[in-house]
Parts: C-alpha cells; sequence; structure tokens
C-alpha cells in the first residue's frame, strides 16, 4: 500500500496522520494520532531537545500505525517557527520567440535566478535577527504557485508556446540548524524522509487540492501553543507567509497582556504581504488554540483590522479540515482544525511522489525544477 504519513512536530503536541495515497492524487486518512511533547523539547515551534521529540513523535507514529495496521515509511515533517522566511516573486516577461515551445532549460534559468535573489534576501533577514554573519540557509519549499501564458492559467509551462509570460513563485528558507535537527529525528525513527515542508504552506496546499482552476480566497492562521502562522490565498494562488512567536500557551498563562500583543502580531504578518493588493474578507483559524474563545472574540469584534487593506470587517471561521479537497477519512476518524497541518504535510507528500513513476515526464521534469 502507498502511504504518505505527515509527521506535525508542534510545541505541545506532536500530530501525525497516515494517508494512502489513491487514484489522481486522492488521500484517503487511515488513522490520525497526538502526543504531548515532553517539557523543553520545543522552543517557538523549534526543536531544542532531539531525544525528547524523538520519542514523543515514536509514540505519535505507533499509535497510528496500531490503529490503521500499517507501517509509516514514507514521511513528510513539518518546519515552522520566526526564522522560516518566505516570500513570493512575481515575475513578468515577454520571450523574444513566442512561437517556440517553452524548454525546461528557459524555465529552470527563470527559478533559479528566483530562488538566488529570495535566499539572498532570507539570509540576510536572519543574520540580522540572530546576530549570525555566517548563518548558513537552505530552501525548504519552492512552488509556482500561479503561472499564465497570453493570460491563460497553466500548470506545466514546458511544450507550451506564447509571448507573455506571467509567474509567481513561492520560496522558503530556514536556518540549516533547524533543517539538520528535524534530519536527525527522521533517522533516529528510522523514516523515509521525502521532503519537509513550511506548514503554513501546507495547510494552504490542503485547502487548494488539485483544482488549476480553483479560485479559493483566505487568510490562514494557525495558531499552535508557541507559534502563530500566518498565509495569504488569493483566487488560488499563495501569496506568502509569516510567523510570529506568540500562541495558545503564552494567552492562557496571561490573557489581558497577551492578547493586544498578539493582534499586534497579527497586524504586523499581514502588513508583510504589501499595501497594494486587498486583503481576503475571510480568515479561516486552525490549530491547538484556534477554539480559544477570547481570540475568536477579539478577531471577530475588534478593530485592528481597520488599517489593513481589508474592504469589509473580515469574517472569522474555524477551518473545516473535512472539506479539503481530495482529502477523505472514514467516520469514525475525527479530524478536528487541529489536524490542518498534518493534513497538509501529507498534501504535499502527494504532491512530491505524484510525478516520480515518470522520470523523463514533462510534468517530473518541471517539479525537479523547483527542487534545491
Amino acid at each position: 500500500m502507498n502511504t504518505i504519513l505527515g509527521l506535525d512536530i508542534g510545541t505541545e503536541y506532536v500530530k501525525a496522520a497516515l494517508a494512502k495515497v489513491g487514484k489522481n492524487g486522492a488521500l484517503a486518512i487511515l488513522a490520525v494520532a497526538a502526543k504531548p511533547q515532553r517539557p523543553g523539547a520545543m522552543r517557538a515551534g523549534a526543536i531544542t531537545d532531539i531525544a525528547s521529540v524523538v520519542a514523543t513523535s515514536e509514540e505519535a507514529i505507533m499509535a497510528i500505525e496500531e490503529a490503521s495496521r500499517e507501517r509509516a515509511g514514507t514521511t513528510v515533517i513539518g518546519i515552522a517557527g520566526e526564522l522560516i522566511k518566505s516570500s513570493t516573486t512575481t515575475v513578468n516577461y515577454t520571450r523574444e520567440t513566442p512561437n517556440s515551445p517553452i524548454t525546461e532549460q528557459e524555465m529552470s534559468e527563470i527559478v533559479k535566478k528566483v530562488q538566488e535573489k529570495a535566499g539572498a534576501v532570507a539570509r540576510e533577514t536572519i543574520a540580522t535577527e540572530t546576530g549570525n554573519k555566517n548563518v548558513e540557509v537552505r530552501l525548504i519549499n519552492s512552488a509556482i504557485v500561479s503561472l499564465t501564458i497570453d493570460g491563460y492559467k497553466i500548470m506545466n509551462p514546458i511544450g507550451f508556446k506564447g509571448a507573455d509570460v506571467h509567474i509567481l513563485i513561492y520560496t522558503a528558507f530556514a536556518p540549516l540548524l533547524h533543517i539538520a535537527a528535524i534530519e536527525k529525528v527522521s533517522a533516529e525513527l528510522n523514516l523515509d524522509l521525502l521532503t519537509i515542508a513550511v506548514e503554513p504552506f501546507a495547510i494552504c496546499r490542503a485547502c487548494l487540492g488539485d483544482n488549476l482552476d480553483a479560485n479559493f480566497s483566505g487568510i490562514i492562521m494557525d495558531i499552535g501553543s508557541g507559534t502563530t502562522d500566518v498565509a495569504v490565498i488569493v483566487d488560488g494562488s499563495i501569496t506568502g507567509t509569516a510567523t510570529f512567536s506568540i500562541g495558545g500557551k503564552q494567552l492562557e498563562k496571561d490573557l489581558e497582556s497577551t492578547l493586544p500583543v498578539w493582534i499586534t502580531g497579527v497586524e504586523v504578518a499581514l502588513e508583510e504581504f504589501g499595501p497594494d493588493a486587498t486583503l481576503p474578507r475571510n480568515i479561516y483559524l486552525c490549530g491547538g488554540a484556534a477554539s480559544f474563545g477570547p481570540l475568536q472574540e477579539s478577531l471577530a469584534l475588534g478593530d485592528w483590522y481597520e488599517d489593513l487593506p481589508f474592504s469589509r470587517r473580515p469574517v472569522i471561521h474555524l477551518l473545516d479540515v473535512a472539506r479539503f479537497p481530495g482529502i477523505t477519512a472514514r467516520k469514525d476518524i475525527e479530524l478536528s482544525a487541529t489536524y490542518a497541518t498534518a493534513l497538509g504535510l501529507v498534501r504535499v507528500g502527494a504532491d512530491t511522489l505524484e510525478g516520480a513513476p515518470e522520470e523523463h515526464g514533462l510534468r517530473a521534469k518541471f517539479s525537479k525544477l523547483l527542487q534545491n
């Protein structure tokens, strides 16, 4: 059975989802599980005690293997935290030879230039924030979130002809230290690590599914125990992600003083997406603290949005993961908003595997262009 394990290593819990991959990328969830982290295992979404995280992750994996009676092998692990730097770059150009098909080399040069430029910015930003001028970063995710040729939306441009090309490329970078910790956890658990994925990006992929014409728009807020991840989707395109280190644990401990700071964090995160485009009105909450009443009330009734480019007051929803396109589960499996990241990681895994059997196919070649 072709299965994918999504492993969400959070500050308070390790959450796991195991899925069977069916035809056309359809995902059937076989089991989910959540196990509490040991004290001191994580800090602001980053691993600080590898042995503790390994022990808790093993408990979560054993729970889903027992429930599903399947072995967890091919795995996607999430990464989050303030030092994850992402951006969406817009590329517009007119081809000199519009009657010739777009080649792999042509696309490779564009993607490489964008990745190099975004990597330099991420490295400089992380170096400033950490005070470490020699910090090493690695590309985690790179994806074409929108591509049109002469006004027509295309999934894979290789082989198409046309003059005017418009591309939005999402890139995300993380410090090598954080990546190495995740790779160590995977090795200790003897997992087949397929890829590491930025968690808010993974949730966005789950929201969009594989519909090329998806026009979903919304703001996704994944509110964990120690961090909050924010992502914006406009007309089916992921415009960017951001993270700040305040979550449910701090809010519950000192609500009166922390909630205004959290709201400010939301404002700052949304400001990063630029003042030119109107922000989507619908906000979808997920994660362990998504159901926290005072937090929902502040978002729904407060005036925090007035200086941001919203057309009207935002509407707050709890993300309904049961409606993720192409993801289903048995009735006895409870899929709550707390599992949004784990399900998103499974979706990223299916994306990554999709072109693998046809190594020389156009889709496989295009996928390889986006890999670091």
